[in-house]
C-alpha cells in the first residue's frame, strides 16, 4: 500500500510543483499591481525559500513585515531563512514574533514553534531549522 502511495506521489509531482510555480506567477502580478501587498510578498519570499534563493527570500520576507508587521507566515519563513543563515538569535526573534502574531489559522504551527523556542538554549536550533523554508500558508 505504501508503495502505490508514493508511485502516485511521484507521479503528481510534476503536475503539483507547475501549479506552485504558476501561483508564484500570479504573487508576481499581484506585486505588479500593489507592490506592497503583504502577503502576496510573504507568499512569494516562502516560495523562494523552498527553491533554496535565500537572498530573494529574505528581501521578500523582509518586505512583507514591513508592510504589515502582523504577517505570520512572513515571520515564519524570516526565522527559518537567518537559522539558515546561521544567525541563531534573528531566527529565535522571528520565531518568538512568529508566535505573537500567529492566529488561529497558525495555532498548531504558533504552539510547535512556542515548544522550540522553550526547549532549545538561546543559540542552539530549534526542531524545525531543516525543514526547506516553507512558510505555514492558509
Amino acid at each position: 500500500m505504501l508503495g502505490k502511495a508514493k508511485d502516485l506521489i511521484a507521479d503528481h509531482a510534476d503536475t503539483v510543483e507547475g501549479a506552485i510555480d504558476q501561483a508564484a506567477a500570479l504573487w508576481r502580478h499581484a506585486l505588479s499591481a500593489r507592490p506592497g501587498h503583504a502577503g502576496a510578498l510573504a507568499d512569494l519570499a516562502a516560495w523562494h525559500a523552498m527553491r533554496g534563493e535565500d537572498g530573494a527570500a529574505l528581501d521578500l520576507a523582509g518586505r512583507a513585515v514591513e508592510a504589515d508587521p502582523a504577517m505570520a507566515s512572513a515571520w515564519y519563513t524570516l526565522g527559518l531563512l537567518r537559522e539558515r543563515r546561521g544567525d541563531a538569535a534573528g531566527a529565535r526573534a522571528a520565531r518568538r514574533r512568529f508566535v505573537e502574531v500567529a492566529g488561529p489559522a497558525f495555532a498548531a504551527e504558533a504552539e510547535a514553534v512556542r515548544r522550540g523556542l522553550e526547549a532549545q538554549p538561546a543559540t542552539g536550533r530549534t526542531p524545525d531549522a531543516g525543514r526547506n523554508g516553507v512558510s505555514p500558508a492558509r
